[in-house]
């Protein structure tokens, strides 16, 4: 009973900031839920690193070298400034329709895939190349750096978000599309972290 007057009362807050600031409210969600995902990544890297480290070596430690809070810093960002973009999107997908014998929730995760996932993916590891080596990588590093991860991450993501975004647009309520996405991609995220910071 207690938790769901709790989760009443945050989800009357959470309506309430929607209404007034839906930008900033989606893109502070965005960056709080991506922040936990690259902590979470970072911990079970740590704490996968030290085990190993001590099957059989007798010897403590591993490659975890502790938490990096650049590394964060810079998920939480991407996600921040990607927000207003999928906030726009999913309102141009709910006016997708449908197409011949196809319904319009299918059609607007066909438009998904097609245009707005495969530039997200390019564009985030374009992203995470970059801005990880500190400006340092040659636009032909960085190049081959996406190609080598881009389809592996597209692969991923099919298994995903097809599903997720039909059942987003077809039951979901317009104003809560970027958070249900945001808690997919709570896992999707950390799924991309590791791709984008292999150990």
């Amino acid at each position: 009973m207690l938790t769901r007057r709790v989760l009443s009362t945050w989800l009357s807050s959470y309506d309430r900031a929607l209404n007034t600031a839906p930008y900033r409210t989606k893109g502070l969600t965005s960056c709080g839920i991506s922040a936990l995902g690259d902590m979470s990544v970072q911990c079970y890297g740590c704490t996968s690193s030290g085990s190993s480290s001590t099957n059989g070596s007798g010897s403590g430690g591993g490659s975890c070298t502790g938490f990096d809070g650049i590394r964060t810093a810079r998920q939480a960002f991407w996600n921040l400034s990607l927000s207003p973009l999928v906030h726009n999107w999913f309102a141009l997908l709910s006016r997708v329709r449908a197409v011949g014998p196809l319904p319009a929730p299918i059609v607007g995760v066909l438009v998904d895939q097609a245009c707005f996932s495969p530039t997200v993916h390019a564009a985030y590891f374009a992203y995470i190349s970059v801005l990880s080596s500190c400006f340092t990588r040659s636009v032909a590093e960085v190049h081959k750096d996406v190609e080598e991860k881009f389809w592996p991450a597209m692969q991923a993501g099919f298994a995903i978000w097809p599903a997720a975004i039909y059942i987003n647009i077809s039951y979901v309520p317009l104003h809560y599309r970027v958070l249900f996405a945001n808690v997919i991609g709570f896992g999707y995220g950390m799924i991309m972290n590791s791709m984008a910071h292999p150990t």
